[in-house]
């Protein structure tokens, strides 16, 4: 990929990180809609277990409803849909009517592809050595999660509708690249990057195309499998 696609991916997942995860949150500056940064964090952090719990239901067939959403987060869940649509045509303008880029970038984030390294001068010498753009399952589960949420509640259907199959593809190749069926780990862990199972282009592609070809209910049976196989509920 060109030099270009690469930095705008990367840019796309340091904007949703910079309105959305909990512990850079924080420390950004970026608008959010909420009257303070600190009520956003609570919001979000409170939107999340929600989606845990869904998930959670989920994976383990309970046959129960998912617990009633109050008010609050009912707003928090459209704000976020709005936001989080806001921020993928900020980097992909044309994703109405083409979401290759969208696609591949998300593709490529799951894979491991986009992760690169830099160094923090210490105190008493030497560097510290971090990644950056580096994913981790509660992304991709709960990406999903959030999108069956948002069609539920009727925010941002067209958008979810688009980004489904891409969010349930991601979890494969993150499940893959990151954790290994062979040993499941908690929604939230970083998991460990393995270069050796990295996804070929020929497989992404298979990958795409099947669960392109998916229906809603297929996605979610699948989401499920995956999750369960991947994740520790």
């Amino acid at each position: 990929m060109p030099d270009d696609a690469t930095s705008r991916a990367r840019r796309y997942f340091a904007d949703i990180e910079a309105h959305f995860d909990l512990l850079l949150l924080p420390f950004s500056d970026a608008p959010v809609p909420a009257p303070t940064r600190a009520e956003w964090v609570g919001r979000i952090h409170e939107l999340m277990l929600v989606l845990l719990e869904r998930l959670r239901g989920r994976a383990r067939s309970r046959s129960s409803p998912p617990p009633a959403l109050t008010e609050r987060q009912r707003a928090t869940a459209r704000s976020t849909a709005s936001l989080l649509r806001a921020i993928t045509l900020r980097a992909f303008p044309e994703f109405d009517r083409d979401a290759s880029r969208f696609v591949d970038a998300m593709e490529r984030y799951a894979n491991g592809e986009l992760r690169w390294h830099y160094d923090v001068p210490l105190d008493d010498g030497g560097d510290a050595r971090f990644v950056a753009c580096e994913p981790d399952s509660s992304y991709h589960a709960l990406w999903t999660e959030f999108a069956l949420l948002a069609l539920d509640l009727d925010a941002e259907s067209e958008f979810q509708r688009r980004a489904l199959p891409t969010y349930v593809e991601s979890m494969q190749l993150y499940g893959e690249t990151y954790v290994g069926a062979d040993r499941p780990e908690a929604v939230g862990s970083p998991g460990r990057f393995e270069r050796t199972r990295q996804a070929s282009p020929v497989l992404k592609e298979l990958l795409r195309c099947e669960c392109g070809a998916l229906d809603h209910d297929a996605l979610v049976a699948r989401h499920v499998v995956l999750v369960r196989r991947y994740c520790v509920v």
